[in-house]
C-alpha cells in the first residue's frame, strides 16, 4: 500500500460527489490556535499538535480556498472555545510542505524515508464540507512503539516549522 494512499480520494462521510475532493499540494490549511494550544510566544511548537490526534482521528484544519468567515466562525471559533479557550489567532501552512515533511527510520542494518504525515479531505458527521486532517504517516512493520513515539516527536517539531506565525483572525483571508 502505498504511503498515504487516503489522501487521493475524497474521505468524505457522504460519498466521493460531496466536499471539495482530495487536498491539493498547493492548497494552504488554517490551523485555530486557543488559548490553551501550546505554543512558544507567537509560534506553534511540537505540543501544539495533539499526538492522540494525530494518531487516531487526525488533527482538524480547515481548507483556506473553500472557507468562509462565516463557516470558520461557527464551526471552528465556536465549537473550539469551549473545551479550548478563546481563539488566539490562526497559523497557516502549504499542504505540499506539510506533505514534504519525512521521517528517517533505521531498520535492521538500512535507513528509509516515509512521510511523517498526510493531509486528508476528512469530512466526518459534524464537519464543515472545508474540513481536513493532519494523521501521522504510516511506518513499515518492524519499527518499536519506543522509536516510533521519538520519531513522531521530532516530526511534530518540523510540522511546527511549516506553520507560519499565530496572527490576528482578521489578517487571514476566507472565501466569500
Amino acid at each position: 500500500m502505498p504511503e498515504c494512499a487516503e489522501e487521493t480520494t475524497t474521505q468524505h462521510h457522504l460519498g466521493a460527489d460531496h466536499g471539495f475532493g482530495p487536498v491539493q499540494n498547493d492548497e494552504y490549511v488554517y490551523f485555530a490556535v486557543f488559548d490553551q494550544t501550546q505554543r512558544d510566544g507567537s509560534l506553534l511548537s511540537a505540543a501544539s499538535f495533539d499526538n492522540k490526534q494525530l494518531k487516531k482521528d487526525g488533527l482538524s484544519v480547515s481548507r483556506t480556498s473553500h472557507i468562509t468567515l462565516a463557516v470558520f466562525n461557527n464551526d471552528v471559533v465556536r465549537a473550539g472555545s469551549n473545551p479550548k479557550g478563546a481563539l488566539v489567532g490562526i497559523s497557516r501552512a502549504l499542504t505540499g510542505a506539510i506533505r514534504s515533511l519525512t521521517s528517517r527510520i533505521q531498520l535492521n542494518s538500512s535507513d528509509v524515508s516515509v512521510r511523517s504525515f498526510c493531509v486528508l479531505d476528512s469530512v466526518q458527521p459534524g464537519d464543515y464540507d472545508a474540513h481536513a486532517t493532519l494523521n501521522y504517516g504510516e511506518f513499515p512493520p518492524g519499527v518499536s512503539e519506543g522509536k516510533i513515539g521519538a520519531i513522531r516527536s521530532r516530526a511534530r517539531m518540523d510540522l511546527a516549522d511549516v506553520f507560519s506565525s499565530i496572527e490576528a483572525q482578521e489578517e487571514f483571508s476566507f472565501k466569500p
